[in-house]
């Protein structure tokens, strides 16, 4: 019988390929992983923007889709309760932006928003599956640890330094890791993470010395990069519109990609498209005062949800924007007034009509912090000013009230 010596050279030469990177990579467990990523670009993109923008598309009444599913994870809990500041503490603004942002989404029959944390606690849900997986997760932790620290160490992923992060206990790690596995579980297509920022201060009850939000994206070797940055963009356009971003070094670019961050799946383990916001640093004081500090945190909630309409593309250029207008004014406003919602509205409509922050300022000197003090003063002046109102800034009086119910009234 006659023997086709190319194919059976071409088998032996594939055969002493597949022997060289078993020896290369060695008897370890890493083999179907390497496998996986040699096949597709180092860790494989299983769920793509698109394919998220189509799931939303079919989610319409009678398209016969599934809702997109998004997991809404409030950063810490009462055993990690993150940042403080005085008598705040990072664990319990999470929580009330958590349930803002997820009431928004239970408005809107796109979506099935599941939130992870909520005043009562955890997702029941979410507890009887990690106490339930326990020790898988705790293999699955292990195993990608493995894996990413062979795929440094051989030079198939470059380590890359960013932000630094605070250390978590062993515990918390595992619920993150539990948080990442569960999420693909139930079929979530995108996870976003809320936290408030802080910074070592050498009094901890005096402010830091950075301010301003950043969006936190998986770095773009991780197989959700990709379908990540674009909803990260968004959100992040939206916040800066009322608000300033992050003046610490390492968050200036607004949106910031991490390598490390477990929330948004490091070490591949996550497939979900996933951004983490870092809203403003908790001694900021625009978060000082329970009732404007209730305010924003609605207002950061909406600007999270229209983020993701944006990338979706559902919303109108009429859309609502922010939750501090219109308003009615009733009584003057005084500088030194703190505090008040009649303020941070006044802020917001200085804003709006291009007055706030006052020349020479910026948005990161002149907070919307309901706080009614040389930004506001010098904003209102101009307001007065184009008014024929004669007036310094210091009060916005019936005249000034008049136009600006006129103008931002209910």
């Amino acid at each position: 019988m006659k023997k086709n010596f190319p194919l059976a050279l071409f088998t032996a030469g594939s055969a002493l390929v597949i022997l060289f990177f078993i020896w290369l990579w060695g008897w370890n467990g890493f083999i179907p992983d390497f496998s996986r990523s040699m096949l597709a670009g180092f860790f494989a993109e299983k769920l793509s923007a698109e394919k998220i923008k189509g799931q939303y598309s079919l989610a319409d009444a009678g398209r016969g889709g599934q809702k997109v599913k998004i997991l809404l994870v409030p950063g810490h809990d009462e055993n990690s309760p993150g940042a403080s500041f005085h008598d705040l503490r990072e664990v319990d603004m999470t929580t009330e932006l958590g349930e803002n942002l997820h009431a928004l989404f239970k408005d809107d029959s796109h979506y099935d928003a599941v939130l992870l944390r909520g005043k009562d606690g955890y997702n029941t849900n979410f507890i009887e599956y990690f106490k339930r997986e326990r020790e898988n997760i705790a293999r699955f932790r292990g195993e990608k640890r493995k894996s990413m620290a062979e795929y440094l160490s051989r030079g198939f992923v470059e380590k890359v330094d960013g932000a630094p992060h605070a250390d978590t206990t062993d515990e918390t790690s595992l619920r993150l890791y539990a948080t990442n596995r569960w999420a693909d579980e139930i079929g979530a297509s995108v996870v976003i993470n809320f936290h408030f920022n802080d910074y070592p201060r050498v009094r901890s009850n005096t402010p830091g010395e950075y301010s301003g939000f950043a969006v936190y994206v998986p770095d773009s070797e991780y197989g959700n990069a990709r379908a990540s940055r674009p909803i990260a963009d968004k959100i992040f356009s939206r916040l800066l519109k009322y608000y300033a971003k992050s003046t610490y070094p390492k968050e200036s670019a607004g949106v910031v990609p991490d390598q490390e961050l477990i929330s948004l799946g490091a070490n591949d383990t996550l497939v979900a498209a996933s951004v983490l916001i870092e809203y403003g640093y908790i001694y900021e004081p625009q978060f000082k005062y329970p009732e404007t500090r209730k305010i924003i945190m609605r207002d950061l909630a909406l600007k999270t949800y229209l983020g993701i309409q944006d990338f979706f593309g559902a919303n109108s250029l009429a859309a609502k924007d922010n939750v501090f207008l219109p308003y009615l004014w009733n009584e003057d406003l005084r500088e030194g007034d703190e505090g008040k919602a009649s303020v941070l509205a006044l802020q917001a409509a200085l804003l709006g009509a291009g007055f706030y922050p006052p020349r020479g300022k910026s948005k990161d000197d002149c907070p919307l912090s309901g706080m009614f003090r040389g930004c506001t003063r010098g904003a209102l002046t101009a307001f007065q000013e184009k008014y024929g109102i004669s007036a310094d800034g210091s009060v916005a009086g019936p005249k000034t009230r008049e136009i600006l119910n006129k103008l931002f009234g209910a």
